[in-house]
């Protein structure tokens, strides 16, 4: 079970990635922190499973396909 703490070291880091790379000389350490966080939710109390609605038409304008958009789940 991830828990808060690691998804904001995870942040942390992709965040320093981010920076670096708009930036290359940058050199400050930049920390996420949480503010105002009156509650919290566990993701499964979310409803995960719910009905995602997808797109009837392509919006990029050369293809303009109909209902061919795919669902793409847990890309590792």
């Amino acid at each position: 079970m991830v828990r808060s703490l690691e998804v904001l070291a995870i942040l942390d880091v992709v965040l320093m990635n981010m920076v670096g790379r708009i930036n290359p000389l940058f050199e400050k350490y930049i920390q996420t922190r949480i503010f105002n966080l009156k509650s919290s939710t566990s993701v499964r109390n979310l409803n995960p499973s719910g009905q995602i609605t997808e797109p009837k038409i392509c919006l990029k304008e050369e293809c303009q396909a109909r209902y061919s958009m795919t669902l793409v789940h847990n890309r590792c």
